[in-house]
């Protein structure tokens, strides 16, 4: 299959229970102002398995296993006015990989003014970023979120971008907050990293915080974290 499966728009729902779904062109499900929630199945994408495109959109996964064969496994759009998604994951496997030179794997990417709450799932990036964050409110409660330097091969990633963002991130980390990136989503709601649970770990870092504010919006009570947040 060529192009994705479903779009859920201006109030309409997708709802997955079970089946095996592969785009190797695009997503395989579309969110514009819409709802998906996924309990189930195999949703393979090239650009990823849900993507949230307009705002106001709603994903809830519970289950299945959702791979980005070049890009995310779950996503929102960066650009001004697409925020105000919410994004609630209680389980599932989440696989970000890589195939375009220049470029890191990512697992979950929130662009936006979204909210984001993690209570449990599997997150894995082969050569890259287990979630980037670059506006919104995210919470992990559970879960593991796991980041490595190499692909489902075992080959080493180079450094590289992360969606349209002309940053090169240097190493890879379970958790990026990238304050300084400064996407429009950070105007429009506080950017803010809660961390109450969870098994984080990366290779250079498990959370890697990138800001130019004096006290960014970054608190950690619980949750296993390798390596130490903050470092030693």
């Amino acid at each position: 299959m060529k192009n994705r499966v479903a779009i859920a728009r201006n109030g309409g729902e997708v709802i997955v229970e079970s089946g095996t779904f592969e785009s190797t062109t695009s997503d395989i499900i579309r969110v514009e102002n819409g709802k998906v929630t996924v309990n189930g199945g195999n949703l393979t994408g090239r650009e990823g398995a849900v993507t949230a495109r307009e705002g106001g959109s709603v994903i809830e996964i519970n289950g299945g296993n959702l791979v980005g064969t070049d890009n995310f496994a779950v996503a929102t759009n960066g650009s001004s006015g697409m925020g105000g998604n919410t994004i609630t994951i209680n389980g599932g496997r989440f696989e970000g990989n890589i195939k375009t030179n220049g470029y890191e794997a990512i697992g979950i990417y929130i662009a936006n003014s979204d909210t984001v709450v993690i209570n449990d799932g599997e997150i894995i990036a082969n050569g890259g970023t287990g979630i980037c964050m670059r506006a919104g409110d995210l919470t992990i409660n559970g879960g593991t979120i796991t980041a490595t330097n190499v692909d489902k091969n075992g080959n080493t990633v180079a450094d590289g971008q992360i969606g349209d963002d002309p940053t090169v991130m240097t190493g890879c980390s379970a958790v990026v907050f990238h304050e300084t990136s400064n996407y429009p989503g950070q105007a429009e709601k506080e950017m803010k990293l809660t961390v109450t649970g969870g098994t984080i770990t990366g290779v250079d870092h498990s959370i890697e915080v990138l800001s130019d504010k004096a006290e960014p919006k970054v608190f950690v009570t619980g949750g296993t974290l390798t390596p130490a947040y903050p470092a030693a």
